[in-house]
């Protein structure tokens, strides 16, 4: 089935309207900005995988990295932030390993409640923080955009 013209141009509208992003990823954004208490840009610089154990049945990939920009919250630039993403797959016993990042840029949304902030170092707890790649994707996009206009960000 072919459609017309017009109306073809019209489902694209809103996408044009907004830069290019979509409106689903605009409204995500705007939601982890309401709800996260702390927005911040970040540079990962190492990862350790930590295996699973009796005590804790989850392999763990350990992210640790420092804050490079504040949008949203009171966290210093230069803040140390450990956090981390669980995992069940396990295709053969996995081994733990520690690796160093070489800069991946990330922007990081985290609430007070996610963890503990102590001799300058944030440790996050469970998987109740979110980040994206700042430079890549229709989430950074519609990031960008939301810098512009967001009455919760510093300027």
């Amino acid at each position: 089935m072919k459609l017309p013209l017009i109306f073809m141009a019209l489902m694209l509208l809103p996408i044009i309207l907004i830069g290019g992003e979509s409106v689903d990823q605009r409204e995500n954004v705007q939601n982890y900005i309401k709800y996260s208490d702390f927005v911040v840009d970040i540079c990962v610089y190492e990862r350790e995988l930590l295996p699973a154990t009796p005590k804790f049945p989850k392999n763990r990939l350990v992210s640790r990295a420092v804050v490079t920009g504040v949008h949203k919250g009171d966290i210093r630039i230069g803040t140390k932030l450990e956090f981390y993403h669980l995992s069940d797959i396990r295709p053969k016993p996995v081994k733990g390993f520690k690796t160093v990042v070489e800069g991946e840029l990330r922007t990081f949304f985290f609430s007070s409640d996610d963890g503990v902030l102590k001799d300058g170092k944030y440790t996050i707890e469970g998987d109740g923080h979110f980040g994206f790649e700042r430079l890549k994707g229709d989430f950074a996009k519609a990031f960008q955009s939301e810098l512009k206009v967001n009455p919760a960000f510093k300027k």
